[in-house]
């Protein structure tokens, strides 16, 4: 995910999938949490800038249209897996 941008379309994307089954609430919610932290830490880097009196360069916070364009594979979630042992019935003994 290069910026802001790509964030949201993902999210959105997690959000479809949650409406539809396809996305367990688990790991939406594991996804929000981190896109809140790349969130805030743009935000410390704003607020870090706004003290110096200084123009902030963000490279999460620049959009680029044509990367959309080009590239649009870039912009797809990727699949969640479950981690080890979990979702699977245990062997039987």
């Amino acid at each position: 995910m290069k910026n802001v941008e790509e964030l949201r379309i993902q999210l959105a994307s997690v959000f479809m999938g949650l409406r539809d089954g396809s996305v367990k609430h688990t790991d939406a919610a594991e996804l929000a949490n981190l896109a809140g932290k790349m969130i805030n830490s743009a935000k410390g880097q704003i607020e870090y800038y706004a003290l110096r009196k200084e123009t902030p360069y963000i490279l999460f916070l620049e959009s680029s249209a044509n990367e959309f364009e080009s590239n649009p594979n870039d912009m797809a979630l990727p699949p969640i897996s479950e981690p080890e042992g979990q979702g699977q019935p245990s062997p039987k003994v």
